[in-house]
């Protein structure tokens, strides 16, 4: 079955602005700094770094499985010029490294990538137990509503800690806007490609 093609990302702020002449001190009890840093830590076990260790790719990941499953974006794990015109590149094994925010290392490698939806599944190739992410929805997300943007193949996380997007791009620095894939649209993928762990 073919899915539809993905929507255009969604734009999305760190730190989008809130109606600062209506705030409260009921306001800033409700949300704070300790809202931030409680979203952080949730994630933070089962957010990776990623590098490959040939070609000089580099970005994040997310861990959705106990047994080192990480979803991340494909231009961070494989470079698709290359894989367009080479195809011994193609046929290549594609090892990366894995750093977690434990400060453990693995060696993982590209399991598959959708190139049409910019999404690549790696897998850590040593027995692990890691902690998997939890999976929110991105379809009540409205603008001026706080997120957590990482690097690109990251996660975009809610003050709750769960996932609502995949980090694929920003813009200038001085706009403070980054672009994410849909959790909706990730979850499809990863369904359709059989990347999700059966119970």
């Amino acid at each position: 079955m073919l899915l539809p093609r993905p929507p255009s990302p969604f734009p999305t702020s760190s730190l989008a602005s809130s109606n600062s002449s209506t705030s409260s001190s009921t306001d800033a009890n409700f949300f704070g700094r300790d809202s931030l840093k409680n979203a952080a830590a949730i994630i933070a076990p089962s957010a990776v770094n990623l590098t490959t260790y040939k070609g000089g790719l580099f970005g994040s990941g997310v861990v959705f499985s106990e047994q080192g499953l990480i979803i991340t974006t494909a231009h961070t794990v494989v470079d698709v010029e290359k894989l367009q015109v080479s195809p011994v590149y193609h046929a290549q094994r594609k090892e990366v490294m894995i750093a977690t925010s434990l400060g453990q290392t693995f060696v993982g490698a590209v399991a598959d990538y959708d190139l049409d939806y910019d999404l690549a599944l790696v897998k850590i190739e040593s027995p692990v137990s890691l902690s998997p992410a939890k999976f929110g929805t991105s379809s009540l997300l409205a603008v001026g509503d706080f997120v957590l943007w990482g690097s690109s193949g990251g996660a975009l996380v809610n003050l709750e800690g769960e996932v609502i997007g995949l980090n694929c791009g920003h813009g200038e620095a001085e706009v403070g806007v980054g672009f994410a894939i849909p959790i909706g649209t990730v979850l499809k993928v990863m369904k359709e490609r059989r990347w999700l762990c059966e119970d």
